[in-house]
């Protein structure tokens, strides 16, 4: 096709034909752009390692549950989610992450060597207070879900009970039961004698009710590169009687 005139800047706004491959020039660098926004998009960098899921096909369920002694009775002041705690969490840097639960909401402070972090969690959805800004980050948690209680309760559900007393009931888990619950890739690298291996909980009871959990989970931790050792202390306090906050998202 032959012009009866050079292009000219103004032909963009008064011949239809210009203007409309103008539009659709904008349209594809508007599209290009974006494209390569989300390309380039970094997450927030997780300071924390991530979990694993528990292993339904693993699960025992609990057959005593209306009996006032089970472990699922005593687990039901805390799986109400209303409480403030104090979780200390012993890897090859210790975490201490303080805060307050109602429902399915936290607002925590999440402290590592000279870091700190102030979290809001909303139905499993982390962010995080960073240089000033909410932003998106993963859960704070190594090895399993702590903040879930139904995870906890599985894993001291599988587990063999070797003391009961009134104050605390201590329980072992050997590293294959373990890494089998938590599906992880752990078992893999398990040879016989490390599957074999037991891992201790401490389960702490005040009038009849759990407010504090312990786990040593070292001898898991020795078939873990990534990991040297592990213990986590989970109490929690001012069960039943933490008001409903806001969160800023």
């Amino acid at each position: 096709m032959k012009y009866d005139k050079e292009f000219s800047l103004s032909d963009i706004f008064t011949n239809e034909q210009y203007r409309a491959r103008a539009i659709l020039l904008v349209f594809v660098i508007i599209i290009t752009i974006l494209i390569l926004l989300v390309r380039t998009a970094k997450p927030v960098e997780n300071k924390l390692d991530d979990s694993t899921t528990i292993n339904n096909n693993e699960i025992i369920t609990n057959t005593n549950d209306n009996d006032s002694n089970s472990l699922y009775s005593r687990f039901s002041f805390i799986k109400l989610n209303n409480y403030e705690f104090t979780f200390s969490i012993d890897t090859n840097k210790e975490i201490l992450i303080t805060g307050k639960r109602f429902d399915n909401k936290l607002r925590m402070t999440v402290k590592s060597n000279s870091e700190s972090y102030e979290y809001q969690i909303k139905n499993q959805k982390a962010k995080a207070m960073i240089n000033g800004t909410l932003s998106d980050v993963n859960m704070p948690i190594v090895l399993f879900d702590y903040f879930d209680i139904n995870v906890l309760y599985t894993i001291i559900s599988n587990s063999q009970k070797v003391e009961d007393t009134t104050d605390k009931i201590e329980y072992q888990i050997t590293n294959e039961k373990l890494s089998k619950l938590l599906s992880t890739q752990i078992i893999n690298v398990l040879n016989e004698e490390d599957k074999g291996l037991n891992n201790s909980i401490i389960v702490y009871l005040n009038n009849n009710k759990i407010n504090h959990i312990y786990f040593d989970l070292n001898n898991i931790t020795k078939c873990v590169d990534e990991i040297e050792k592990l213990t986590i202390d989970l109490k929690y306090e001012n069960i039943g009687q933490v008001s409903d906050f806001v969160l800023d998202f």
